[in-house]
């Protein structure tokens, strides 16, 4: 009965396809962590994967948007004021502006 729940309401899909593809990523670099030789190593993986994938989830072209963190942050005073950094996440109004789409 609970199973034939997506009859009923149109909004839910019949298989997890979109989810399973969601994390794709994530189980592709958790293989690819397992020869990080140091934990930095695997940190900066950790870090750069979250940056990426948040960045796809707010419709961002990934590398206009790496671009632009590297010409950008090196300038931000970010380890005296870390409140500036909130300027150049995915959701911040400048960076979706030059950032978004393909």
């Amino acid at each position: 009965k609970e199973l034939m729940a997506f009859l009923k309401d149109g909004r839910l899909e019949a298989s997890n396809n979109r989810a399973e593809r969601a994390i794709k990523t994530v189980v592709i670099g958790r293989k690819n962590y397992l020869f990080s030789t140091s934990l930095s190593g695997a940190e900066a993986n950790a870090i750069i994967y979250s940056i990426i994938e948040t960045a796809k989830e707010h419709g961002l072209n990934i590398y206009k948007y790496l671009t632009y963190l590297f010409e950008h942050l090196p300038n931000v005073e970010f380890l005296m004021k870390p409140k500036l950094l909130e300027d150049f996440l995915p959701w911040a109004k400048k960076v979706q502006e030059y950032c978004k789409g393909i």
